[in-house]
């Protein structure tokens, strides 16, 4: 929460019981926080769900159009003219289906035109299954609570089908602080990034194809040179070593 806050984050647990791993998926490897565009904030439908039904371990199924009976919670990052949506659950009462035009409403950005993929990261980084996204068919969200909350990120197609699942290790896949641009092609690498990093760290960026029916997903790992940059591609990098 403090990483979608956009707040001051700082670790806080006694010395010698830092977990780095935690810690890191905050930010990069010199401290600089990889964050969304905004704070995050509760759907408006949590709240329409709260005034009109009020707060309960069980509502009536009529409830289920006014909205989750939890807390969800979203936020944003604009990349390459494209919008990455973060969804937080750290609470949810009972099953929901959440669709992604709920979350255009509560951030008034636009929807993707080419059509989106989610996934969730909360705990499992090292492979992330993505799934279609759409009103048509909308994210089925199970009760949980913060033994097992969910983060949940939409993958916005590009034009030529493929899409930036991003840094799946981090809170924030897919943040303006890394990624600087995105360029497409139809001809040579579909996809070309600009990152910004740390002299020697080391990262792992994942892309999505769709040409081929079922969405691949294409881990590259890369660390960067004295320049701190890199130009990365779904085939590797350059001005790195690998």
């Amino acid at each position: 929460m403090a990483s979608l806050s956009r707040g001051p984050v700082t670790p806080a647990d006694k010395i010698g019981y830092f977990n780095r791993t935690l810690i890191m998926r905050a930010c990069m490897d010199d401290g600089t926080l990889l964050t969304p565009d905004r704070p995050a904030l509760a759907l408006d439908s949590t709240l329409l769900r709260r005034a009109l039904f009020g707060v309960g371990e069980s509502q009536a199924r009529a409830a289920q159009d006014a909205g989750p009976n939890g807390e969800v919670w979203s936020t944003a990052s604009t990349v390459g003219g494209a919008v990455y949506r973060h969804v937080l659950v750290p609470l949810l009462r009972e099953a929901y289906a959440l669709r992604p035009s709920e979350l255009a409403a509560n951030d008034g950005l636009a929807q993707p035109a080419n059509g989106q993929l989610i996934f969730d990261n909360a705990f499992r980084y090292a492979e992330v299954p993505v799934a279609t996204f759409s009103d048509d068919e909308p994210l089925k969200m199970v009760a949980c609570d913060r033994t097992d909350f969910k983060l949940y990120h939409t993958v916005p197609l590009l034009g030529n089908g493929w899409g930036l699942v991003g840094e799946t290790s981090k809170w924030v896949p897919v943040s303006p602080v890394r990624v600087r641009s995105v360029a497409t092609s139809s001809s040579g690498a579909p996809v070309t990034l600009q990152l910004a990093g740390v002299a020697g760290e080391s990262i792992t960026f994942r892309f999505v194809s769709t040409g081929a029916g079922e969405p691949v997903v294409h881990a590259v790992n890369c660390v960067f040179g004295a320049t701190a940059t890199l130009t990365m591609t779904p085939g590797g990098c350059t001005d790195s070593q690998h």
